[in-house]
C-alpha cells in the first residue's frame, strides 16, 4: 500500500488532474443551489419556532440565505452581492426559488420596513414542515 503512494507521490498521480478541476469546477453552481435545499427543512423548522425572526439556512460557504415566517408566509432572503461580485446567477436563484416553493405561487418582493441592499428576496406560501421539501421535479402544465 505504501509503494502505490510513494509512487504516486513521485509522478504527483496522487493530486487532481486538470479533467478533475475542470468537473469540479463545473459543479459548482450546482453544488451551491443544493446546499440551501439540503438545509431548506431545518431553516423552516427554525423559522417557525421563532416567527419574525431570521433563521440562517446557509452562511458559509455562500450564498447566505435566510428565512423568515410572518404569519402564513414565508420570506427566503438569498445575498446576492458579496466582496464586490454577484454571487448567485439567474438561474441559480431560479432553482433555489424552485426548491424552495415548488410550483406553489411565491414572488419577488421587498420588506415593507426595508431590507438587505445586497439580497433579494422572495415570498410565498409557508409550507408545512410534514410536506417538506417540494418535490424536485416541477410538473409543467
Amino acid at each position: 500500500m505504501y509503494e502505490r503512494v510513494e509512487a504516486l507521490a513521485r509522478t504527483d498521480g496522487h493530486l487532481p488532474t486538470a479533467v478533475d478541476i475542470a468537473n469540479f469546477e463545473a459543479d459548482a453552481p450546482v453544488r451551491l443551489v443544493e446546499r440551501v435545499l439540503r438545509q431548506a427543512r431545518p431553516a423552516l423548522e427554525a423559522a417557525l419556532a421563532a416567527p419574525n425572526t431570521e433563521a440562517p439556512v446557509t452562511e458559509t460557504p455562500p450564498p447566505r440565505a435566510f428565512f423568515r415566517v410572518e404569519g402564513d408566509r414565508l420570506w427566503v432572503r438569498v445575498v446576492l452581492f458579496e466582496q464586490g461580485r454577484r454571487q448567485l446567477s439567474d438561474r441559480q436563484v431560479g432553482a433555489i426559488w424552485a426548491g424552495i416553493f415548488g410550483a406553489g405561487q411565491a414572488e419577488m418582493d421587498y420588506p415593507s420596513e426595508g431590507g438587505a441592499w445586497d439580497s433579494i428576496y422572495l415570498v410565498g406560501p409557508c409550507p408545512s414542515p410534514d410536506d417538506y421539501p417540494p418535490p424536485r421535479r416541477l410538473e409543467l402544465p
